[in-house]
């Protein structure tokens, strides 16, 4: 069973930051640089929707490991589409940009 959205999203902030996180306003130019780098992701816990912004995968994967770990439950990173417009109850959880075993070491990428 999947935690609840209100401690999902506590969780999910204190490790990522407040949820809207905005990496920079020009997001092609940032990507052409940063291949990792997710405009507006869906960041689902087991399949609580708990947070959303701009990731860059490079930067935050021990944090999303930690949520991970923290949560005991796998955390899947999602493109926007994924898990916004109509897709905000059942996220495509199939789809993901990276996931995130819980109860795991983490190791760079």
């Amino acid at each position: 069973m999947s935690v609840s959205v209100d401690i999902a999203t506590v969780v999910a902030e204190r490790i990522l930051g407040w949820s809207g996180a905005l990496i920079t306003p020009s997001k092609s130019a940032y990507r052409a640089h940063h291949p990792r780098f997710v405009a507006n992701a869906n960041v689902i816990v087991g399949t609580t929707k708990a947070w959303y912004g701009d990731l860059d995968l490079d930067r935050s994967d021990r944090d999303l490991q930690a949520l991970a770990n923290e949560t005991h439950e796998t955390v899947h990173v999602l493109h926007e589409m994924d898990g916004r417009f109509g897709n905000e109850e059942h996220p495509l959880l199939d789809r993901p940009v990276a996931s995130y075993a819980p109860n795991v070491s983490y190791t760079p990428k």
